[in-house]
């Protein structure tokens, strides 16, 4: 097969020569019907051999794409995506994989509107699978990371050792994706909530001894709270929870007397940000508590990524999450997330979080949830659908 291209002033064209001639069923379907995953092309023949011309105007190359520099974990997973998006769009048209060429030079990307789109050639000749040519890619793209941030070296090998299997699929080189993402965000947090309470730490080491020094390394006695601090998410959390405690505890001593005393620090400090005042019940000598009245204001889900998903106001008792705008109402703009991924209780008894069975998963805190079971939601909990995440925040 040979290889040429073509420029004009306004147009360029990808050549491939060979013996390679369209089908008839697989030509009438092109015809009738925009396939989105592949180049539009013509043929010609030429002393006796085809010609197959296809339009690349204002595209790159994967090859160029790559050897530009312009790398990352985001734009790998992108890549994988629409392999998985172009196959799936062949099996519908019943166009044979074996008539698709993959290569570095083939593969030809376009960024519309922000958005990264990928397109396919299809050459009817004799090729191998489109997941053993992609095996081939991803040898090309590991051989292109290696030697670059650790982070990409580290998550191409990870998806070459699945594309070397007899048998995989594009939805486990996502999973891998994905998991490796979730790894690396849990480490970013520990190293965070590390830094963050040896700071605490320090500074009041200092003001109760200003003469001593403070030591570098947390001690063994706070061992514990430091761990807590890591899985546990949020120092509101912690205070919350010992709010609950002290109110258990005094359950029988005057419960009222407390809340007494929460009102008259807000009115003291004017903050009309959130009011203070539990609902509560005694069920065998302990408290209850139930959910805080929020004067009229709902929870929050603020989106922490820089896609084009948004924030939701939490104003209604059930609200569904999911893709289909006509059965959710939290909508989500990714693929990875189902039609109808998961639901988002507000009870008396607070926010409960439940995944619907959905493929790739929901995620409390960076822990994937089991399908169907409802979990209690706090403020400050990190809610990953799949790959798109959510800071749950209560008013």
């Amino acid at each position: 097969m040979e290889v040429q291209y073509k420029r004009n002033f306004n147009e360029s064209y990808l050549i491939l020569e060979g013996e390679g001639r369209e089908c008839a069923y697989e030509e009438q379907m092109m015809e009738k019907n925009q396939i989105t995953s592949l180049l539009s092309f013509y043929t010609m023949e030429v002393n006796n051999r085809v010609q197959f011309w296809y339009d690349i105007t204002g595209k790159e190359s994967l090859k160029d794409y790559i050897q530009r520099g312009e790398w990352s974990i985001e734009k790998l997973e992108e890549i994988v995506r629409y392999m998985d998006g172009a196959y799936r769009e062949l099996q519908k048209y019943l166009v044979k994989q074996e008539h698709i060429l993959l290569c570095p030079e083939t593969i030809f990307l376009e960024r519309k509107e922000g958005e990264l789109c990928m397109f396919l050639c299809y050459y009817p000749g004799e090729l191998d699978s489109i997941f053993v040519q992609f095996r081939e890619v991803m040898e090309f793209i590991l051989s292109m990371a290696d030697g670059r941030q650790k982070e990409i070296t580290e998550i191409c090998y990870r998806l070459y050792d699945i594309a070397i299997r007899e048998h995989y699929s594009f939805w486990q080189l996502l999973d891998c994706i994905q998991s490796y993402r979730m790894e690396l965000a849990e480490d970013q947090w520990k190293t965070k909530d590390q830094a963050s309470y040896k700071e605490i730490r320090d500074k009041e080491q200092v003001e109760k001894n200003p003469e001593e020094s403070v030591d570098s390394d947390v001690p063994s006695a706070d061992t514990g709270r430091a761990c807590d601090m890591q899985e546990g998410g949020s120092m509101m959390r912690e205070k919350v929870q010992n709010l609950a405690a002290l109110l258990k505890n005094r359950a029988q001593k005057g419960c009222e007397e407390i809340f007494q005393m929460i009102r008259g620090s807000q009115d003291a400090t004017g903050d009309q940000g959130v009011d203070f005042m539990y609902d509560y019940e005694m069920e065998d000598g302990d408290l209850a508590l139930q959910r805080p009245v929020s004067s009229g204001k709902s929870a929050r889900l603020e989106y922490q990524g820089n896609g084009r998903e948004s924030d939701y106001l939490m104003d209604q008792d059930q609200m569904r999450v999911g893709r289909d705008r006509k059965e959710n109402e939290v909508v989500l703009q990714s693929a990875l997330v189902e039609r109808c991924h998961a639901k988002i209780y507000g009870t008396a008894e607070g926010y409960f979080l439940e995944d619907l069975g959905s493929r790739h998963g929901t995620f409390l805190n960076y822990a994937r949830l089991p399908a169907h079971q409802k979990v209690p939601l706090q403020s400050m909990d990190v809610i990953r659908f799949a790959d798109v995440e959510y800071l749950f925040v209560l008013p």
